[in-house]
């Protein structure tokens, strides 16, 4: 459940050849394949590949290379930077305009929560602004 949920996944990359006709995909690259993580999301595991070959119908020979790989939201992340300052906001809210004991208790009142939530707002922009948008999706 949201904020501590997993996820597994896979990429497929395949291309379609005649009978005959040698074809594979290989991996040239010396170096380790090497993944990072960014403000929401955390790798954990390692990327795992498999080739699959292939013969269908038709007289196509299929060649499919599938990479998994796991992810994991950081739950120190949603904890640190909405759950818990959200809860302090709106305790504090909530202990100003039940106690106080003024004249003016319904301007005070309004007054408390504009401030909150002109302070949650400021939480929300961080947040956006923390978050990688979605052209820079891990992997």
């Amino acid at each position: 459940a949201f904020p501590f949920d997993k996820h597994y996944c896979s990429l497929c990359f395949a291309l379609e050849g005649i009978t005959g006709v040698p074809l594979a995909l290989v991996d040239v690259s010396n170096h380790p394949i090497d993944l990072t993580s960014i403000s929401e999301w955390d790798l954990f595991g390692n990327l795992t590949r498999e080739n699959i070959r292939e013969e269908v119908q038709g007289g196509k020979q299929t060649h499919r290379v599938l990479f998994h790989y796991s992810i994991v939201r950081c739950d120190f992340f949603w904890a640190f930077l909405i759950i818990i300052p959200t809860l302090l906001f709106c305790l504090i809210t909530l202990i100003g305009a039940f106690f106080y004991s003024g004249e003016d208790n319904v301007q005070n009142a309004a007054s408390i929560g504009l401030t909150t939530m002109t302070s949650l707002m400021l939480v929300v922009t961080i947040l956006s602004d923390a978050l990688d948008k979605s052209d820079n999706l891990p992997g």
